[in-house]
Parts: C-alpha cells; structure tokens; sequence
C-alpha cells in the first residue's frame, strides 16, 4: 500500500510541476502580446483630406497575431460614413465593433476613449483604421 501512495504522490507532483510550467509559459507569452499591444501607437489622420473613395487596412495583430484584422472604409466628402469589419481573428462581437466604429465615425477621428474592457484590442482596430486611412484608395 505504501508502494503505491509513493507512485501516486510522485505522479501527483509531476502532474504539478508540468502544470506550473505550462501555466508559467502561457503567462510569458500573453505578457508579451500585451506590452506589445500598448506599445502600438496611433497616429490621427487628417480625415478631411482624404478623397472620395474605399479604404482598406490591415493589421496583423501583434506578435502573437491574437488581434489579426482588417477593413474597409468609406469616406464620402471628406467624412467617414462607414467602417466594416474585413477580418476579425479576436472574434470580438457586432455590438463591440458597431460600439468602436461608431465612436470614430461620430468623432471623424482616431483620438476616442477606448472602450472599457477592451483597450488593446481598441488599439489593435483603430491601427487597421489608421493603416487604411494613409492607404489609397482603390476607387
């Protein structure tokens, strides 16, 4: 009986220390996505100067590419008068998106209030926004 407790004990503690590993190399990875994420910075752009036109932006989502997106703008006489989401790896909901795009539209600027709870990938959106505003336009 002793026997067997001994195997199991061990099994146990190996079965802990795989965990604490595998745990601690998760939290590293993440750590870096997110200094990585505040780190991007976004520059405003100048909205009424832009031609009529298509816009398409692409952001490849940090190092870890957890906020991969993309899409397309319309502006109409200087003015964004919509924002459609291309690609969304995140999988971040309408209601998230239609909130952000929004507050940009409304604003017909990058400097927004991030939307609380979800600031880096707020970031990551409005850089696929600012790519695709200092893109040309494809009409």
């Amino acid at each position: 009986m002793k026997k067997v407790l001994k195997i199991f004990l061990k099994l146990l503690l190996v079965t802990f220390l795989v965990l604490v590993v595998t745990l601690t190399i998760f939290w590293f990875r993440g750590a870096s996505e997110r200094e990585d994420a505040l780190q991007v910075e976004i520059v405003n752009i100048a909205i009424s100067t832009k031609a009529d036109g298509t816009y398409y932006g692409y952001y490849e989502g940090g190092v870890n590419g957890y906020r991969e997106n993309s899409v397309e703008i319309i502006i109409e006489n200087g003015h964004i008068v919509s924002i459609n989401n291309i690609i969304n790896k995140e999988l971040k909901s309408e209601e998230f998106l239609d909130e952000l795009y929004a507050l940009v539209i409304d604003n017909q600027s990058l400097e927004i209030d991030m939307i609380t709870g979800a600031t880096l990938t707020s970031i990551a959106y409005l850089k696929s926004i600012e790519i695709a505003l200092n893109s040309e336009s494809i009409e």
